[in-house]
């Protein structure tokens, strides 16, 4: 029997014993999100930009020796404390750099090679192993499963065990998409990173990295051979440069490097819709202001960049969501401008209809997540008066929904929310004993229920000045929890600093208040609210 048999039958009774084994979830929560580090950079400052939405990263601490040994990067232990601190796992990535005869040499070792690996893991606390092994053909496709299945017997079941893997949008079965049998590697895998990226290539044609149609064709293919909850969707954090008239071009450009190169030169920007991509056609002149890095990268001259905007970055998330993939990675770390994150966490928090540019984008997200706010038909609406009873459903809900007694006080309105508000006074209702929970709120109404709330837990709580040039318009029964609103941070100005006591309060401007009242309560981590 040659080696190749062996091989398989030995993936094969690998395969059987560990299907009946619980392998370790893919996500720590819904939806999972990874990405991968690379390069100099502070890797905890761009962790500590990202808005908590990452659970998992892969730095590049895994490397193969010209001898097809392991080569080890020094992994960062203070480094990954900080991780485990903020609950994300630490997976990093084993890279043969493209380089198709390092790769080889790794799987013809596979198992000695595994059980390495898989010792530096448990020597540095590690949570598993990314296989980022690329460039290698057909001919390698039983050896790297075989890799794979050997990674996971020496790992064991309670480690993370992820595949990077080549977009596959053609169902080619030859070349370097051919090496991925991903049926068989997702047998011991956790999950398949899809690398739904470089649709056009450097040395290629311009074009979008990542055209949609790409992107869903790609996901299409695997899911016909591997479940969606071992599926996580690779979106690119860069884009590529062509010099028109140069054939061989196509160097990769970071997102927040094509910002500023767009913003410091003449360029003619579209959004192409058919391809969920931006397009800029781009005039590079001696005396345009660019970085250090950009004059270097790019000469004078006329060049065509595609890269990525929210709207397609938005598509993309959209599309994991529609497929219901475990989650989605991102390459890399770093190359994105901050306020990605914004939209990146509202999308797949599922709220459409707020854009990372918009004031409250954060705050929404975070209502949303913590239950505080619910989604109407799909939507925040952000802009829709919150009403009476809502927003006293999300106090409730902040207070970690307790028990409360049968007679709710309230003549209009009944439920434990209702009940829990007359027991505690943080709403008193009107003069006829209704509370009229289907009325929109107005600022000063919120203001008073969300101080109410405050003082229950911070008595010490201590109110500000309020020098708004409309202070006049406050109700007097107002006027205390206004400014003790404004002293915590709970209220702030409005238009022109304006504040508007008697406008209604928006559900914008409630998420606002919700998420500073919780700041303000010294809650951090408020269970996420199931029904």
């Amino acid at each position: 029997m040659n080696v190749i048999h062996i091989r398989k039958l030995t993936a094969l009774l690998l395969a059987l014993l560990f299907s009946a084994l619980p392998l370790c979830s893919a996500s720590a929560r819904e939806p999972f999100t990874m990405s991968y580090l690379y390069g100099d950079h502070d890797y905890s400052a761009l962790v500590e930009r990202t808005c908590g939405m990452l659970d998992e990263v892969s730095p590049p601490w895994f490397e193969i020796n010209s001898d097809g040994t392991l080569r080890l990067n020094a992994p960062d232990e203070a480094f990954i404390d900080r991780m485990h601190a903020s609950g994300i796992r630490v997976v990093p990535f084993l890279s043969n750099h493209w380089d198709r005869s390092l790769g080889r040499k790794a799987l013809a070792n596979a198992e000695d090679f595994a059980a390495v690996l898989a010792s530096e893991v448990e020597k540095y606390g590690l949570d598993g192993v990314n296989v980022d092994i690329e460039n290698l053909t057909e001919a390698d496709r039983d050896s790297l499963t075989f890799f794979a299945a050997s990674l996971r017997r020496s790992l064991g079941p309670d480690k993370v065990l992820a595949v990077a893997a080549a977009a596959d949008p053609e169902g080619w079965e030859t070349g370097w998409q051919g090496s991925y049998d991903y049926a068989g590697l997702a047998l011991y895998a956790d999950y398949i990173m899809i690398m739904a990226y470089d649709e056009h290539y450097q040395g290629g044609e311009p074009g979008p990295v990542a055209g949609i149609g790409f992107v869903e064709r790609s996901v299409l293919y695997a899911l016909e051979r591997v479940p969606a909850e071992k599926l996580v969707l690779g979106i690119p954090f860069y884009g590529r440069c062509w010099k028109n008239g140069e054939a061989g071009d196509g160097r990769g450009i970071s997102l927040t490097g094509a910002e500023r190169l767009m913003s410091a030169c003449e360029c003619r920007v579209e959004y192409d819709a058919r391809e969920e991509s931006v397009k800029a056609e781009i005039d590079v002149k001696p005396d345009d202001a660019l970085s250090r890095s950009l004059k270097n990268t790019l000469a004078p001259g006329s060049y065509t960049l595609w890269c990525e905007n929210e709207r397609s970055i938005r598509a993309k998330l959209s599309l994991a969501k529609r497929y219901s993939l475990a989650g989605v990675g991102s390459w890399s770390l770093g190359q994105e401008p901050a306020e990605l994150w914004l939209y990146y966490r509202a999308e797949m928090d599922g709220l459409t209809d707020v854009k990372g540019s918009d004031w409250f984008c954060a705050c929404a997200s975070e209502a949303v997540e913590k239950g505080l706010i619910e989604l109407k038909d799909g939507l925040f609406l952000p802009r829709e008066g919150m009403t009476r009873g809502e927003f006293l459903l999300a106090l409730y809900r902040m207070e970690g929904s307790p028990a409360a007694g049968e007679d709710n006080g309230f003549a209009d309105c009944t439920g434990r929310a209702a009940a829990w508000a007359a027991e505690t006074g943080v709403a008193v209702g009107r003069p006829d004993g209704s509370f009229a929970p289907g009325e929109i709120l107005s600022r000063q109404d919120a203001a008073v229920l969300a101080c109410r709330c405050l003082l229950r837990s911070c008595p010490e709580a201590r109110p500000g000045p309020v020098s708004a040039a409309d202070a006049s318009l406050i109700a007097p029964y107002a006027l205390d929890s206004i400014a003790l609103a404004l002293g915590c941070g709970i209220l702030t100005g409005g238009d022109g600093g304006l504040i508007m006591p008697a406008e209604d309060c928006t559900r914008a401007q409630a998420a606002a208040m919700l998420t500073r009242l919780l700041k303000a309560k010294g809650v951090e981590h408020l269970p996420v609210f199931t029904g």
